[in-house]
């Protein structure tokens, strides 16, 4: 469906880019919690840790462009991305992990993971499906540490 729908709105040459969407949708999701993960490693005062897993997951980024565009095109890029952003939020959340305790809620999460499936399902819109998530992230960033429970129970 997302193909036809990339089709319809971009015109030929992007129904390929498909598989790339969906791999960017991930990457989306993922970084909510990269960023959330970062965001409390910088307020407590390790923003030198959090510019070094940047370079390295930027370094990464762009070894694995280099070996993937020139195989699997766009495709590459998104999973080079992909891959790229898994690392940098693993090593955030185990640096995190030596400070405070982090546990995943795991019923809050698959929640929030089910709203987002009947989302994409319900309304077939995959091409606008990144922008949910962006604006998803923008609401959960700009709430207090203390109303990130729904997802996460730290304790510190």
């Amino acid at each position: 469906m997302g193909d036809k729908l990339l089709y319809f709105f971009y015109g030929a040459e992007f129904a390929d880019g498909y598989f790339a969407l969906i791999l960017l949708l991930i990457v989306q999701v993922i970084s909510i919690f990269q960023y959330l993960f970062s965001t409390y490693l910088n307020a407590l005062d390790r923003v030198k840790f959090t510019f070094k897993v940047t370079l390295i997951a930027a370094a990464a980024n762009v070894v694995l462009n280099f070996i993937l565009i020139p195989i699997i095109g766009v495709a590459g890029a998104a999973a080079a991305t992909l891959v790229t952003i898994l690392l940098n939020a693993f090593l955030v959340r185990n640096e995190l992990s030596k400070i405070i305790t982090i546990r995943i809620e795991w019923k809050s999460f698959m929640e929030y993971f089910k709203s987002i499936l009947y989302y994409v399902n319900s309304y077939s819109i995959l091409p606008f499906f990144c922008d949910f998530i962006k604006y998803l992230a923008n609401s959960i960033s700009s709430l207090d540490g203390r109303n990130i429970i729904w997802i996460l129970n730290i304790e510190i």
